[in-house]
């Protein structure tokens, strides 16, 4: 008597080797590229952020000197200014 098989379910699920490793290059190419471009941004993210805030230094310390130059003029012209009105004041009596 001939008796028919089934077929194995384990053996229409099998996977060929050259389809396995096929997909685990590609996977490892992904993850390699990934891990590749989000090190990259943050290596220029960090460069970016490092020269901003060097620029924003020298910006802030060139203000500050040209402040500092400029509140020492205004001190001068006042100091000036309030001697000659002190010279002028003495020297003319006043009338009333």
């Amino acid at each position: 008597m001939l008796t028919l098989r089934r077929a194995d379910p384990r053996q229409s699920k099998k996977l060929s080797l050259t389809s396995l490793l096929t997909g685990l290059v590609t996977l490892v190419v992904l993850l390699t590229s990934s891990i590749l471009l989000i090190g990259s941004y943050e290596s220029k993210k960090q460069s970016l952020m490092e020269t901003t805030l060097h620029l924003n230094y020298y910006n802030a310390d060139r203000m500050t000197k040209t402040m500092d130059s400029l509140f020492q003029s205004m001190r001068s012209s006042l100091e000036y200014s309030a001697d000659t009105l002190s010279d002028d004041e003495t020297s003319t009596p006043k009338q009333r």
